[in-house]
């Protein structure tokens, strides 16, 4: 595997639980949150000592009406899934403290 680090594009709607699998969900419904906002990512990124940033004004496609506008580009070796799922954990954690 290479050591090249890719960008990731995660949109808040691979982590909603109010999202069917159909409508773009791509993490388990145990592990999904509902309203993520943009300064609690930045503070899970943080804290994972991930290289990210917000992209503003831009809607997901399948879901245009009701998009979040916004998404979030990570620069890692990890793979988009497995990268999904320990955002989620951790956003998780974060709203139980």
């Amino acid at each position: 595997m290479s050591s090249e680090r890719k960008e990731r594009i995660i949109w808040p709607e691979y982590i909603d639980i109010r999202l069917s699998r159909r409508l773009g969900r791509k993490v388990p419904k145990e592990i999904a949150l509902d309203r993520i906002k943009k300064e609690e990512v930045i503070l899970a990124c943080k804290e994972m000592n991930l290289d990210c940033e917000i992209i503003e004004g831009k809607k997901y496609p399948r879901t245009w009406f009701s998009s979040y506008g916004w998404y979030l580009v990570v620069r890692t070796n990890e793979s988009k899934l497995s990268l999904m799922k320990k955002l989620a954990k951790v956003l998780k954690d974060l709203r139980s403290k």
